[in-house]
């Protein structure tokens, strides 16, 4: 199930730039003209979202929330994409190289590339290994998480940095055994062979309620891009940003 779609709407983006031309307000234009530019500026494309969406979104076992960002201990926290299956396993994804593959130079610089260009990055898997700790940070200590048998059930958290599946890569070597860069097809087959094992074994899993439950904990501690009164025709609120 998709929970919450990709901020980059089309539709979205055309209401600022609409809002932006009608508006005799100098703060409302401005602070439309901004949030329509971070949203077209916005690196979860509609390649990744599609992809996600075509193999996840779909189904009851998953929920799907694409471009979420969250305060937690007073650091930003931003993730393309977060998956929860029923068995309360959390899955960041990290898709801005979907376009690449990756590598690790023998000085330690990390590389993307493909037939295009070759450019110096910060690694991906160091932000994915903050992220992770960031998540697990934010679930700790909730009251939240559904019940089974009288027993409390402890979410997981794992992430993965997603990769052209055809531009052949080095491995990583990762910090966890829950966290790796991965050529797409590589670790979305792995994500749905997991859960077909756990479902074989008929462990204990969410129902669809209790998942969408869960996953409106994430959206609901999610930061808006920008405030809703600049689609609502009101300028009380609005901030240029």
């Amino acid at each position: 199930m998709i929970v919450k779609k990709r901020d980059a709407q089309f539709e979205v983006i055309r209401a600022l730039d609409e809002q932006a031309e009608l508006t005799n307000d100098k703060l409302k234009r401005s602070a439309c003209i901004s949030a329509a530019s971070r949203l077209r500026a916005d690196s979860t494309t509609q390649r990744a979202t599609e992809l996600i969406d075509f193999h996840f979104g779909q189904s009851e076992k998953w929920a799907v929330i694409h471009d979420l960002r969250l305060r937690i201990g007073g650091h930003a926290v931003q993730i393309n994409h977060l998956l929860i299956d029923d068995a309360l396993r959390v899955v960041c994804m990290d898709s801005r190289f979907l376009s690449y593959g990756i590598e690790l130079g023998s000085d330690g610089q990390c590389m993307a590339m493909n037939s295009i260009e070759t450019r110096v990055i910060a690694s991906p898997l160091n932000k994915m290994a903050k992220d992770v700790r960031m998540m697990r940070g934010f679930l700790e200590g909730r009251d939240w998480s559904p019940s089974r048998f009288g027993m409390r059930q402890k979410p997981t958290v794992c992430g993965f940095v997603l990769t052209n599946p055809d531009i052949e890569q080095p491995k990583f070597r990762s910090p966890s055994p829950d966290m790796g860069v991965f050529q797409s097809e590589a670790i979305i087959a792995k994500l749905l062979k997991r859960q077909q094992q756990r479902a074989w074994l008929n462990t204990g899993k969410l129902s669809a309620e209790a998942l969408l439950d869960v996953a409106k904990v994430f959206v609901d501690g999610h930061m808006p891009i920008f405030p809703e009164a600049l689609l609502l025709g009101e300028t009380e609120g609005v901030v240029a940003t």
